[in-house]
Order: C-alpha cells, then sequence, then structure tokens
C-alpha cells in the first residue's frame, strides 16, 4: 500500500481511537465476558437491553467517526444491561473503515482497535 495513504488511515484510526475510548458505558464493539469465560461482543444496546454477539468473532464491526461503531451480523438475544458491569480492561478487536474517509466499494481497511471490556455479573 502507498505510503501517504497508510499515514492517512492511521491518522483515521488514532482519531476514531481516541473517540472510541471517550465513551460512556457499554457500546456496539465493546468486549463483553460471560459466565463461563467466553468472550463475545456488544451488538446493540438499546438501554436496557444489550444485545450481544454469538462470539467474538462474529460479524462486521464498522468504526465511525466519533467512536460511533455499527455492528453487521447475527444476534443473541438481548441481556440485561443491569446483569452487565464494566472490568476497567481493555481488548483489542477487529473493525474497519472506509480507507481515506472514501465511502465506495472495495475500499475497506481493516485494522484493529482497543475496546472496553465487561462482564457479566
Amino acid at each position: 500500500m502507498d505510503a501517504a495513504i497508510e499515514s492517512q488511515n492511521q491518522a483515521i484510526l488514532a482519531r476514531r481511537q481516541k473517540a472510541l475510548l471517550e465513551r460512556e458505558g457499554i457500546e456496539q464493539g465493546d468486549f463483553v465476558i460471560r459466565h463461563d469465560g467466553t468472550i463475545c461482543r456488544v451488538a446493540h444496546n438499546w438501554g436496557d437491553l444489550v444485545q450481544l454477539t454469538g462470539s467474538r468473532y462474529s460479524g462486521s464491526f464498522y468504526l465511525g467517526e466519533y467512536g460511533v461503531v455499527e455492528y453487521s451480523g447475527g444476534l443473541e438475544p438481548g441481556v440485561s444491561a443491569d446483569l452487565i458491569e464494566e472490568t476497567f480492561d481493555f481488548m483489542e478487536g477487529d473493525c474497519w473503515f472506509f480507507s481515506q474517509d472514501i465511502p465506495r466499494g472495495g475500499n475497506a481497511h481493516y485494522t484493529r482497535a482497543q475496546f472496553k471490556v465487561f462482564r457479566l455479573k
């Protein structure tokens, strides 16, 4: 890949990573440790319910501006948000955004970012 494009993509990732870590509470893309020790990710936060993915590798997570994460993939039934607590740890997770912020087919820049870790109580 062209060094100038890679430099642009790294700058985009740095901005979005900063915003991602500034989010409050549990949000899409964050990790959740289940009672059996398996790890999954947050697909959607409905406020009172949090829908999880089947595993930590399920689906696709688009990392947008301002730390907004969009999920595409299968969903598990919702878990009460009251049953989830923050661990104050972080874990690296797969995500993507459009290379150079140019939205078009075949222009995904696949990368990894740090996400918060939660656990089921």
